[in-house]
């Protein structure tokens, strides 16, 4: 009970908006769903390449790029794999000149990075996918267009199914957000009374509570049903803990100014302009109001007409915001020619290449020249070790030991309940 208790705890302080929770039951519903669609359609070996390509998009890193060449990187993954499926018999065949291709094939892959880090994504995919084919005809045999079949098929629906949400902004930031700004709407419309303090504290409250989620771990994940554009939503939470600070600063002059008229005019418009700002993440154009700033600006309420031109600003800067007039996260993006020049014995990447290329290369040379049984699966464990530096490849060391064992303890336990099956 006590390590039920540890791990709920554990659950909440990593995971608290369930962001993991929920990324990982999608995925592993598409996973079971695309092996069972693909087993009766495409047969074992369909099945397989279904569950290695819904494993590689919904695990793959983080494409940083606009959806459209999303679309376009997963849609080359799905089609390089696929063009990889009729190789695998014909390099099986070449014993150990196989570890050739290897080498030409894993340095390419490495080099890529220079040009496009997605590009070196998408390719490092397909490596595991040519991988996955080669063991797996070594074990049950593979047929090519049952292979083919699951591919195409589970790579479809698994983009669908990732990328159900085609709109700016995901669900948690849609509601997130107009939820802030519902309790900013309330805050303003309590201005000058006894329980505006008391407001502006929950409101205050609820920005913190947001900005720790978005700050956790578990937002890494980036499931674009939840959250879109995570700088960008980042930033709005930000601009409305600005006007929950700046409506705070006017508390003060809405106690002290006696033009009750004023005061009235200036309440409902910050209330209908904050009601606007929510049009943006309805995909439509806030229109805002300004009269009242110009009356204030016209009274003798001079610092007051300040501080509200001040908050205008921030409306205003939340509505550009919401037009994509700010951008974040802007990669700086190279030529194919440019990239060819930076390929140079003093490059780091070209030196992570080579290296991983020649250890590679001669783990396949050693599985096929000593015909070691399914000897592919030394590849696999060093592509799965391979980092870039010591600690890194420590790390990946205890968490690929840890991860084998647990994966080892599932896959008996499926054994055992299958029976030959």
């Amino acid at each position: 009970m006590e390590i039920i208790k540890k791990f709920k705890s554990f659950i909440r302080y990593y995971d608290p908006a369930n962001f993991q929770l929920i990324y990982s039951l999608k995925a592993a519903t598409t996973i079971a769903f695309n092996c069972f669609l693909c087993f009766y359609f495409f047969h074992l070996s369909g099945a397989i390449m279904a569950v290695n390509i819904t494993m590689g998009i919904f695990f793959l890193g983080e494409l940083e790029c606009k959806d459209r060449s999303k679309f376009a990187f997963l849609l080359l993954y799905i089609v390089l794999s696929c063009a990889f499926m009729p190789f695998v018999d014909p390099f099986i065949s070449l014993g150990v000149w196989l570890s050739l291709i290897v080498f030409v094939w894993i340095f390419v892959v490495g080099i890529s990075q220079i040009y496009s880090s997605n590009l070196n994504k998408i390719l490092l995919a397909v490596n595991a996918t040519g991988l996955v084919a080669f063991v797996t005809k070594a074990a049950v045999g593979l047929n090519v267009i049952d292979s083919i079949g699951g591919l195409v098929l589970a790579g479809v629906l698994s983009i669908i199914i990732k990328f159900e949400n085609f709109g700016k902004y995901g669900k948690f930031t849609k509601k997130s957000i107009s939820f802030l700004l519902d309790s900013a709407i309330l805050s303003s419309k309590a201005l000058g009374t006894s329980h505006f303090y008391a407001s502006i504290a929950d409101l205050m409250s609820s920005i913190d509570k947001s900005k720790e989620i978005f700050a956790n771990k578990s937002l890494k994940i980036k499931d674009v049903k939840l959250v879109r554009n995570q700088a960008k939503a980042l930033f709005y939470f930000y601009k409305v803990e600005e006007i929950a600070l700046l409506l705070r600063t006017l508390g003060a002059s809405f106690e002290r100014i006696e033009d009750r008229a004023l005061l009235i005019e200036v309440k409902n418009e910050i209330a209908y302009n904050l009601f606007e700002l929510k049009k943006i993440f309805k995909n439509q154009t806030p229109k805002l109001k300004f009269e009242a700033l110009n009356l204030a600006k016209n009274s003798n309420f001079k610092i007051f007409a300040s501080s509200l031109g001040v908050l205008y600003d921030k409306f205003l800067l939340i509505k550009e915001g919401g037009e994509d007039k700010l951008s974040f996260n802007s990669t700086k993006k190279i030529t194919l020619k440019e990239a060819f020049k930076k390929i140079n014995l003093k490059n780091e990447v070209l030196k992570e290449s080579l290296r991983l290329a020649i250890c590679m290369s001669l783990a396949i040379f050693i599985a096929q020249a000593l015909h070691i049984n399914h000897g592919i699966w030394i590849a696999i464990a060093v592509m799965s070790l391979n980092k870039s530096d010591e600690d890194a490849l420590k790390n990946a060391g205890r968490d690929s030991l840890l991860g084998g064992v647990i994966g080892f303890f599932i896959a008996l336990v499926f054994v055992k309940f299958m029976g030959e099956s």
